[in-house]
Order: structure tokens, then sequence, then C-alpha cells
């Protein structure tokens, strides 16, 4: 069984040696056969350089270097397309994913299934961080109809064959595990170990995770737009009904609705809707420019040791 580890790297200089020396220690002492790609997503530290000295250190090691920072999925599809392994197994540059974790994921594949994610039985992040990925992941769910998007998680094993459909695709803001379920329904999940983050800090912030979702939802998915319709809708109905009402008063009843706080919240409410309707409309819009200009997923800049 040959297989790929795909590794995005920005800023962990700290971590990238011990992480090379766990992967090494627990696979070779079990004699799997593999290789090792580490892209460096236009680091602002010593990374790239830690890259090419295990690079010449271990021929089973390369490096590629991006030209700027394009973001995690993209510089992970860059090695995903380098990869030589039948499988491929992605993993974070952190140490949060421990190395010996991997056999699990490469027996359970073995099995049959053509996608395996490694499910922490707890997250080392903060509660904050914790709540808004599980809502982030229901969302995702319920918007792309991805049954198994509660398991999303950057360290996964899949069959590269999965991605050799996408190798035209030139959309910029890629998302691998929106790939993934767009080429089978043989997924799994089974539980791993998730270790405290040793140095350094995350570099997924909060606004940075509300805006991939956003991004996910506008580029995989037109159940937004359907949402926008029936909220305009809903509205619709509602104001004929308020209109109604004002007129049955005015007319019948020889009481108006008392004027400016009435007015002032109804035209408020709209106000609000039209600008969440347009707002929806324009991360449509900015996806097709995006898309029609085409702007390149990545630009390598350096590869050390390409075949």
């Amino acid at each position: 069984m040959y297989f790929t580890i795909v590794i995005p790297v920005y800023c962990s200089e700290n971590t990238l040696e011990e992480l090379y020396n766990n992967i090494n220690q627990n696979l070779s002492k079990k004699k799997y056969e593999f290789d090792l790609i580490f892209v460096d997503d236009c680091s602002l530290d010593n990374s790239w350089n830690i890259i090419k000295s295990l690079c010449f250190k271990d021929k089973r090691v390369k490096g590629i270097s991006l030209n700027k920072n394009y973001g995690q999925h993209n510089a992970l599809f860059c090695g995903i397309k380098s990869a030589k392994g039948d499988f491929i197994v992605t993993m974070d540059d952190d140490l949060q994913h421990p190395p010996k974790e991997i056999v699990k994921l490469l027996d359970e594949i073995n099995k049959g299934f053509d996608v395996v994610y490694g499910v922490p039985k707890k997250f080392n992040h903060s509660f904050i961080r914790n709540s808004l990925s599980k809502f982030i992941k229901y969302i995702i769910r319920i918007s792309m109809g991805f049954n198994h998007a509660q398991n999303i998680n950057s360290f996964r094993i899949f069959k590269k064959k999965l991605m050799e459909h996408f190798n035209g695709i030139q959309n910029p803001k890629i998302n691998i595990d929106v790939l993934l379920s767009w080429s089978t329904q043989n997924f799994t999940s089974i539980n791993v170990e998730h270790d405290k983050r040793k140095k350094g800090y995350s570099g997924y912030t909060t606004t940075k995770l509300i805006n991939h979702t956003l991004t996910m939802m506008t580029n995989f998915s037109s159940v937004p737009l359907k949402i926008a319709s029936y909220i305009g809708f809903f509205f619709s109905i509602l104001g004929f009904g308020l209109l109604l009402f004002v007129l049955i008063k005015s007319l019948f009843f020889s009481n108006p609705v008392p004027g400016f706080p009435f007015l002032a919240s109804i035209i408020s409410i709209f106000s609000g809707v039209q600008l969440l309707t347009l707002g929806l409309f324009g991360e449509y819009l900015s996806n097709i420019h995006t898309k029609s200009i085409s702007k390149p997923m990545y630009i390598v800049k350096e590869f050390v040791n390409k075949d």
C-alpha cells in the first residue's frame, strides 16, 4: 500500500521538524511505503528553509513553495495534484493530529471505504471555536445536503482517483471536502486523538471561519438564493397583511394606526430583508466575477525533489 501525506504549511517553523520525525518514526517501523509533501503557503517565517532541509535529508519528502498565500484548501489541492500515492492522507502542521493515528485511517480505508475522516474524541479548542465549528457544519449539512458534514476534518484519508476528475477545475475558491462529496457517498469516520497545540496559534479566527462557510455555501450551493426567495415571499405576504390591517382599521373603525413608530418599524424590517437579499446576490456575483477573470488557484514558486 503506497500513500502520500500532504501537509499545508503556514508559519510553522517550530513544529515541522518534530512533525516529520514523528511521522517517520511511527510509519517507518510499520514498514509502510509512503512519501510526504509539504506545501508552504507563503509563510512569513523560516518554514520554507526547514522544508528544504528535510527534502535534502530525505528524498521521500517533497517541498512546494507557493508564490503567495492562497489558503489551506488551495495549498492542499496543489499537493494532491502532485501526489503519487494511491491513497492520500491530509493533516495539519501544528502537531494536533498525532502521526500515530494515521495507522488507524489506513486500516479503516482498507475495509473498502473511499473517504475516512479522523474525528477527534475531544477537540482541544476554545468553547467558542468548538461551538462555532459545530454550527457551521450543521449549516453546511443543511445547505449542501452533505450528510457527513459533521465529520468534516482536515485529518482524512481518501483514494486519489476521487480527485482525478477535478484536474481541470479552475475555481480559485476551492474546498476539498465538497469535491469529495461530489465524487462518492462511501464515507466513514473513526475516533482519533487530538493533541493540544504545543506551539504557535491557530490561523483560523472566528471571522475566517464565517467567511469560509459563506464561501462554501455561495460557491457550491444555490440554497442561500432559495432561502432569500422564501424570505422575500414571506415578507411580501406579511406586508400585504399589514396593508389590509391599516386600511380596515382606518376605513371601518375610523381609528388610524399610530404613524411614526409603526412606519419606522415596517421600513426597518423590509429594508433589512432587502439588504440581506442584495448581500447574497452580491456574494454570488462576486464568485461569478472571480471565475470569469480566470484567477489562478495557486502559482508554484519552487518545487524541491520533484519527480
